[in-house]
């Protein structure tokens, strides 16, 4: 059984000039252009993606941001182009073989600040929603000890 905590999408929320995504802090491919953490989208530009309507379903169209999802959750500033952090939902399986989602924090290269990463250890520490925070080549695995199993094992 797969507990979910993950909402619909928010229409209150738009991404705006937050290209952060696209910047090469995250990894896929698209039209056969590979971005990865130091490498940003082909596609991207000034303006945001060069080709949004034309934009492959995986990874671009399928990936959710979860400030965008989350907003009972996320507080406005958190949003990745001002907090210098995305934040994904992920499953991971449990020794049960259950799934369960927990967030993935990861930094835009830029400095997180205190107040982002309290913020982050004071949600995982209130809702006890396993948690991983990649700051460079730093991760920080929080969440009980078959979630640390499990993403070690990654």
């Amino acid at each position: 059984m797969k507990h979910s905590f993950i909402s619909s999408p928010n229409k209150k929320r738009e991404c705006g000039g937050c290209t952060a995504c696209c910047e090469g802090w995250l990894s896929g491919e698209a039209h056969g252009h590979e971005f990865f953490p130091g490498q940003p989208c082909f596609y991207l530009c000034k303006t945001g993606c060069s080709i949004y309507e034309k934009r492959p379903e995986d990874p671009c169209r399928g990936y959710v941001c979860s400030w965008l999802m989350e907003e009972e959750i996320f507080p406005y500033w958190m949003k990745p182009n001002e907090s210098n952090v995305i934040c994904c939902t992920r499953t991971w399986v449990d020794a049960n073989g259950d799934e369960h989602d927990y967030f993935q924090f990861v930094s835009t290269g830029k400095e997180m600040t205190v107040k982002v990463y309290h913020w982050i250890m004071k949600f995982h520490y209130n809702t006890k929603i396993p948690v991983t925070v990649q700051f460079h080549d730093d991760p920080g695995i929080y969440g009980p000890d078959d979630f640390i199993d499990y993403i070690t094992r990654m």
